[in-house]
């Protein structure tokens, strides 16, 4: 019974991430634990950084919006016309400094192995996208092992219309088979 309840929650968690507002929202969620939020999160965000305000998209969208800001900023500061229809990568700059170079003056620096582009602290936006996926999922772990005080999970463990009926089906398999 306890594990039809957490798959309950589960799935009302993922459907809530899924929203633009409500319980798994960034506000609701800084609200509920500022610690937690401060301690993976707060701290190494930059006073000019905001996160988006929905915490539920995925992390792969997430990476590629930081992705994109990036880009608009590298054009902004004047990387020139050619850079404005190039990828934005350190792999594509590496790529158009050797095709600019002669051959045998090609200079290699510590920018080729690591990236400098983040800020100060040394935390740059991938693990800023890291450290919210850590927040996220610490949140919906808590949702789900119970540990929110103030919501009626009544309601959700009762509620047969989260049921995953294949996974339903799966544990059937599972418990028949292990019983012989």
């Amino acid at each position: 019974m306890a594990k039809r309840r957490r798959r309950r929650r589960w799935v009302w968690a993922k459907r809530e991430m899924a929203r633009a507002t409500g319980f798994f929202s960034e506000d609701e969620m800084k609200q509920r634990d500022p610690q937690l939020f401060h301690h993976l999160v707060g701290q190494y965000q930059d006073s000019t950084v905001k996160l988006s305000d929905p915490m539920q998209g995925s992390l792969s969208n997430y990476l590629l919006q930081q992705l994109e800001r990036q880009c608009e900023a590298e054009q902004l500061r004047g990387e020139g016309a050619e850079a404005a229809g190039a990828a934005c990568s350190p792999a594509a700059k590496r790529q158009r400094t050797a095709e600019e170079a002669l051959p045998g003056e090609m200079e290699f620096s510590n920018e080729d192995y690591y990236d400098v582009s983040g800020d100060e602290g040394g935390a740059g936006s991938d693990d800023a996208a890291v450290r919210r996926a850590r927040f996220l999922k610490a949140m919906r772990d808590r949702f789900v092992d119970g540990m929110e005080r103030n919501f009626n999970y009544a309601v959700l463990d009762e509620d047969s219309d989260l049921d995953d009926v294949v996974e339903l089906g799966r544990d059937a398999e599972e418990k028949y088979f292990d019983a012989e």
